[in-house]
């Protein structure tokens, strides 16, 4: 019979009991004070050990990992503990527990105490707090996420309850109350962003009023509508007209309106298809149940980066501007909902008292659970965004520009000759932006042709990076797609299997406004009816770059 009280040498510091109750008075109680490594987990959970602690481990183990075979488990883990710092009484501090691995694409989980004990850091004076909150694997918890958007609306008024000044009207809308496809109303509506999969595209027509056979996820994206107050969707296969191509090609142009102009966007970040549904509407929620540790009760809780980084919506390329111009998301994973908007960001699983605590940010490596828009527009901003986006796949490379083109779209609003605020001077031409995926900049002091050009040129200078091994290749010898110019981003965008490790790396960009020295670089363009302008007289025609050639 084993003695519960008997402990290996390697368990001697894994003290559950002093990390909870925190009895150590006048000290901060980092990850460095609560250490735990296992080497060989699959060892590890496969035999009983004489130590409690190794055998309460294997328990909390076996329950924190529940949804994953041990086998594809990484055999190295680490156990720490990190403070929570009371966000009213901020001498009053609690601890939560992480498992994670440093190898690649390793799995995360946090034990988030139930009820928090906050002790005073110079006293034993103490008392409890929520800070995990079971969730229903059934449903969403609708309640807070309408209170999540009426702070929004309430307080973000310069940031989240803007709309795009150039407007454009979307021609029809989901009505989700009457289930039909009607002309779109001067109303506000909600967008849908997520992947269509292998779901049969016969059923995507606008010509089908009734919505008769939708799939599972749009389904239940129009109940998602419904429950947070809202009438009307917009869903690209069934909003626009997909054997129109002049309507088409106008809508893609446009999408920086659509999504911005959204009351809500609702992210489907879970599962490869249209037919999966949303987790928390029509289909169950990964849930684990809680860890009990020295007679407290822990919540398992998956790395929220992680659970949005390793979803198939988050590898597609549509789907980044999608999320990037929306001004308000609700994000659907397998193990939990999210709210994020430009100022502010929560997850179920944590009590509201704690969304905007150090806590959160460290549980997200003090980074967004998605990119957000800056505040205020820097040059670099938009060689960046083409960076986030550069890895993501599409199902036809024809698109490879047409799915940034909202995003070139959207900065070239933010950076006006009207309100630039840029630093820089520089500014995006709101009419053409770029040329085949090229930014272009404007000065507001100064606006001949030639400095034009040798911000273009600057712009060329990019290569393609292997992530771990430096340098693969430079563009000039990569191979290129016909659609697009060698000398374009787009033309070897999509050709590597792995997208995970390959990336695109701007290495000149403009800078600041003001003369160029010694510049000896004009770039002209033809139109497709042969007439030769210059880059300044192309930035300010009604014709975008698919009617110039790229030569």
């Amino acid at each position: 019979m084993l003695r519960t009280s008997q402990t290996c040498e390697r368990c001697a510091r894994a003290d559950f009991s002093k990390a909870i109750m925190r009895s150590t008075p006048g000290k901060d109680f980092y990850y460095e004070d609560f250490f735990y490594e296992i080497r060989t987990i699959s060892m590890f959970l496969d035999r009983e050990e004489e130590c409690f602690r190794c055998n309460q481990l294997t328990k909390i183990l076996r329950m924190t990992f529940s949804d994953i075979e041990t086998t594809s488990l990484p055999e190295c883990f680490r156990l720490g503990a990190t403070s929570i710092s009371n966000p009213a009484l901020t001498r009053y501090q609690s601890t939560y527990f992480c498992f994670r691995s440093f190898e690649r694409g390793a799995p995360w989980r946090y034990l988030l105490p139930v009820q928090a004990r906050f002790v005073d850091n110079f006293s034993n004076d103490h008392f409890y707090h929520s800070f995990g909150k079971p969730i229903s694997p059934d449903t969403i918890d609708y309640n807070m996420f309408n209170d999540c958007i009426k702070l929004c609306r309430s307080r973000h008024s310069t940031t989240c309850n803007s709309i795009s000044q150039f407007r454009f009207t979307t021609k029809r809308l989901i009505d989700c109350k009457d289930r039909v496809i009607c002309t779109a109303p001067n109303s506000r509506y909600i967008c849908l962003s997520y992947v269509w999969g292998d779901a049969p595209t016969e059923n995507a027509t606008f010509d089908d009023r009734s919505l008769a056979e939708i799939p599972q996820t749009v389904s239940d994206a129009m109940f998602v509508t419904l429950r947070l107050g809202m009438r009307y969707l917009w869903v690209d296969r069934y909003c626009i007209d997909q054997n129109n191509p002049e309507e088409k090609h106008d809508a893609i142009r446009n999408m920086d309106s659509i999504y911005r102009n959204a009351f809500i966007t609702i992210i489907a970040a879970a599962g490869s298809g249209s037919d999966y549904g949303l987790p928390g509407v029509s289909r169950p929620r990964k849930s684990t149940p809680p860890v009990g540790i020295d007679s407290h009760a822990f919540m398992v809780m998956q790395n929220p980066s992680i659970d949005m980084k390793d979803s198939t919506w988050n590898t597609r390329g549509w789907t980044y501007q999608e999320m990037l111009l929306s001004r308000r998301r609700l994000i659907f994973t397998d193990y939990q909902s999210y709210f994020q908007c430009q100022k502010h960001q929560t997850m179920e699983q944590l009590h509201k008292d704690f969304e905007s605590t150090d806590s959160m940010k460290r549980m997200l490596g003090y980074k967004h659970l998605l990119p957000t828009q800056e505040e205020f527009f820097t040059v670099d901003e938009i060689y960046s965004r083409l960076e986030e986006y550069y890895p993501r796949t599409l199902r036809y490379e024809t698109d490879n520009i047409n799915a940034f083109v909202g995003v070139f779209r959207e900065l070239s609003d933010r950076t006006s000759d009207h309100y630039s605020s840029s630093p820089s001077g520089l500014y995006m031409p709101h009419q053409n932006p770029h040329f085949y995926g090229i930014p272009l900049w404007l000065d507001l002091k100064l606006a001949d042709d030639d400095n034009i050009s040798w911000r273009f040129g600057l712009s060329l200078g990019w290569r393609i990076e292997k992530v771990k091994n430096g340098p693969l290749f430079a563009h000039a010898g990569a191979m290129v797609k016909p659609s697009f110019p060698s000398w374009s981003w787009a033309s070897t965008k999509g050709q590597r299997l792995n997208h995970d490790h390959y990336r695109i790396v701007f290495s000149s960009r403009p800078s600041h406004s003001g003369e160029i020295q010694d510049a000896n670089f004009s770039a002209y363009v033809t139109h497709k009816s042969g007439e030769r302008i210059s880059l300044s007289a192309y930035t300010t025609r009604a014709d975008d770059y698919t009617l110039f050639h790229p030569w």
